[in-house]
């Protein structure tokens, strides 16, 4: 029997996401942040807003590497999944619908937060000799992860294999040490 998800309507259309309204609302109203207080702001009580921010969250959590394989492979959604230590392969684990709750939050609070994740931020410009020099953006982003650290705290243990070279960021489990040493000649301290 194929998996049923939570689903939102946006107009007449269904969408199938990882927490609904009713999951997002439960969540958050436990949570104590600037971008939980627009969530439960008056302005938000608008549920095809709120439809539209835990699409957009699904969305983003679908748009990553994920260990293990699709529970079905006919299923729309990157989970459920087979092959993950501790999660049934016909359930959605309490985290990701967490996650998915989170980046709704984060979202329609800034519906750019996203983007301003990647983006490195730009210190200066110059035209001569061309020079861009970059700055880690103060606060807490991290530039070099997919989601922010909130969500990395939830999930990250399921996120399939991703490696920075030259920098310090490593998630997942597809990481070969012995082949990333052979492919950059990397060298050990003693």
């Amino acid at each position: 029997m194929p998996f049923t998800y939570p689903a939102v309507s946006i107009g007449s259309a269904p969408y199938d996401v990882y927490a609904d309204v009713e999951d997002a609302d439960g969540y958050i109203d436990a949570s104590m942040s600037s971008a939980a207080d627009t969530w439960r702001d008056s302005t938000l009580t608008d549920a095809t807003t709120k439809a539209r921010a835990l699409v957009s969250a699904t969305r983003w959590l679908d748009s990553v590497n994920w260990t293990g394989e699709k529970a079905d492979a006919s299923q729309e959604l990157a989970w459920p999944r087979t092959g993950i230590t501790g999660v049934a392969s016909d359930e959605l684990p309490p985290q990701l619908v967490s996650a998915c709750a989170e980046l709704a939050m984060a979202l329609a609070d800034n519906s750019d937060a996203r983007a301003e994740l990647s983006d490195p931020g730009t210190k200066s410009l110059k035209a001569g000799s061309v020079a861009i020099d970059y700055f880690r953006p103060e606060g807490n982003t991290q530039v070099q992860t997919p989601f922010p650290a909130v969500v990395m705290a939830l999930i990250s243990q399921w996120l399939g294999g991703s490696v920075v070279i030259g920098g310090a960021v490593s998630y997942g489990t597809e990481c070969k040490s012995k082949l990333l040493d052979e492919q950059y000649d990397f060298t050990h301290g003693q």
